[in-house]
């Protein structure tokens, strides 16, 4: 009897594109070698049954993370997915939609998933439920290194006067600032905040707490011509007033239809 072969067994039988086949020659090309017989398929067809994955869903969980037919189902897989309900509360279907999201959470160490939930609950006080929503809201937390997790905070909090509190509630409502460069992202940001709009500590840390999700915008390029705007022309409002209710506090900047401005004059100019 001939013994199937890897390869097409990924790409005939479960459906993964050629694509996805090439990167996984050139990235896991360990899985290739595995036996069709005694790992890939009964691995395939312990995830469809324990996710409910339909094999187009099967196909596209394996292409987005093939290291997981690398992994054992009883020492690590099983595990996981045991972990994801015991601890986080997250049952077939929250599973099932969570791991089709993110694949690498099946990749990632379980030591690594204990830190970060260690991290979120012991050190910025996360009840379940809030790790819950965050996790439900951006999978990918799961994945995101410790150390990233842990610098965002403390910038968060030197830089913006939040507590460990806040970055608690922070995650739970705008995860997605977590993901952001500190470089080009957070810092240029702050700057902004600090020196073109005039906020002091506390007036950031309000605004942070109040609309968290407003610094998922690009406000450096879209909040200095608005500020131009607002503090010359028709309106003219000062530089207080403005600061007093920042531009963030109006619709989403990306929405934001300016008009065109002439350079200001030396002696006008706010934006420095």
């Amino acid at each position: 009897m001939t013994k199937a072969v890897p390869y097409f067994f990924l790409r005939d039988e479960l459906g993964i594109n050629e694509n996805k086949m090439l990167r996984i020659s050139l990235d896991n090309p360990q899985v290739l070698a595995l036996s069709v017989e005694r790992s890939l398929g009964p691995k395939v067809a312990w995830l469809r049954l324990a996710l409910r994955l339909t094999e187009a869903e099967a196909a596209t969980l394996v292409g987005g993370s093939p290291g997981m037919l690398l992994l054992s189902i009883e020492d690590n897989l099983a595990p996981k997915l045991s972990w994801l309900q015991e601890e986080l509360g997250f049952e077939t279907e929250e599973r099932r939609k969570l791991v089709l999201r993110c694949p690498q959470v099946l990749t990632t160490s379980p030591g690594s998933l204990l830190m970060k939930l260690a991290f979120l609950k012991d050190d910025v006080g996360m009840s379940r439920d809030e790790v819950q929503r965050a996790v439900r809201s951006m999978p990918s937390l799961l994945v995101l290194s410790l150390d990233t997790l842990v610098d965002k905070a403390e910038y968060l909090t030197a830089e913006f006067g939040v507590t460990q509190q806040d970055v608690g509630s922070l995650l739970t409502r705008a995860p997605a600032l977590f993901f952001q460069s500190l470089e080009t992202g957070l810092k240029p940001k702050a700057r902004f905040l600090r020196r073109d709009l005039g906020l002091d500590t506390d007036s950031m840390a309000f605004l942070l707490r109040r609309m968290p999700r407003a610094l998922n915008y690009n406000i450096v390029s879209r909040g200095r011509p608005l500020l131009q705007f607002l503090t010359r022309g028709p309106l003219n409002f000062s530089r207080e007033e403005v600061a007093r209710n920042p531009p963030l506090s109006l619709p989403p900047l990306r929405r934001c239809h300016l008009p065109s401005l002439p350079p200001p004059s030396s002696n006008l100019s706010l934006i420095h």
